[in-house]
This record gives C-alpha cells, structure tokens and sequence, in this order.
C-alpha cells in the first residue's frame, strides 16, 4: 500500500475522542466501543495526498435468537451494510496518527422489538473491515492508501427473572472475523 500502515486495536481504556473503550451498557443497548489506529510510515504520502481518513465497511452480520429453552433461530443474516464511514467526531487525523472509534452492538429499538417477541437472549455478530484513504493532490476520487483491517463485535445477552445482562462468554470485540452462521 501506500504508507500507511495498521498501528493498533484498542478495545480497553479510553479512546481519543475521550470515550470509554470495552463493554458499553446501558438502559437498552449493549455496544462494544472501540478504536483502529493507523499510522502513516511513509513520509512522501502527506506530499501526494490530502484529506487522509479513515473509512470502513459494514458485513457479514447475523442476529440470533432464542426464547426460554428452545433451540437458537437465525432471525437475520445479512451480507452488511455496505460503506459504514466513521461518523464525524469519531475520527481524527493527527499526523502521522489516524484514528477512528465505533461503538456496535444491539440498539435500543432493537431490544424492544425482540423482547416484546418473547426473546430471552439475543446474540449479535458484526464484522468489519477499516482502512485509510486519502486523495491525490493531483485530484481525483479517494485511493485507499492502507491494508485492510477486519475486526468484529459479538454482543450476547440473556434475560434471567425479568433482567437482561451481557453473557461475557460470548460477547467481545477483536482483529479477525467471526462466522455469522455458527449457532452460538
């Protein structure tokens, strides 16, 4: 590629934009934020290219469900949702640092939806793919200037006497990809 390289995964601590990192819960959504970090490694890139960002893409995901002791149901499988860009705020170039945070998992609507369907535990996987693209001084449309990076977020809760909480066996964000098939 051109220059810039993958620098770190953070899943723990805090982030730049000072959010916290790890296991985001809450009253109706359970999120796992993270932080990608790339750094530039090749010192003519800033002379070729302007506006160096982030960027990324959302899929493969699956949502599962299973309601008391019945047998775990695909409810939904996608193949994603296409371009899923960092949202403004959660990206910074400080060269030659850029970074970017996102924060998946299981949103208040949908909860909602599967808990008033009887569901006693939902299981979440999302992958993604980051990288870093900028556009050549010379002009032009945006070229991807770093590897690609997977990564995924897997959040599972179960319902126990009318309260949910994180099933920490099965639940975490890391570098790589995780099937979307697999039974949890």
């Amino acid at each position: 590629m051109a220059g810039v390289s993958f620098y770190r995964f953070l899943n723990s601590g805090k982030a730049f934009n000072g959010q916290d990192l790890g296991a985001r819960d809450g009253a109706g959504f359970w999120l796992n934020a993270v932080e990608l970090t790339f750094k530039v490694t090749d010192p003519t890139v800033t002379q070729r290219y302007r506006n160096l960002k982030p960027y990324q893409w959302s899929g493969p995901d699956s949502i599962w469900l299973q309601r008391d002791t019945a047998s775990w149901t695909l409810y939904r499988s996608t193949q994603g949702g296409g371009a899923d860009p960092p949202l403004d705020g959660n990206w910074q170039t400080t060269l030659p640092t850029i970074a970017y945070y996102d924060n998946p998992g299981l949103q208040l609507g949908q909860f909602q939806s599967f808990d008033s369907q009887g569901a006693t535990r939902i299981h979440i996987v999302q992958n993604f793919t980051g990288w870093v693209v900028g556009y050549p001084v010379r002009g032009g449309d945006a070229e991807q200037l770093s590897e690609t990076v997977g990564w995924y977020s897997r959040v599972s809760i179960a319902k126990s006497d009318g309260k949910w909480s994180r099933d920490l066996t099965r639940c975490g964000a890391t570098i790589g990809w995780v099937l979307t098939t697999q039974t949890p």
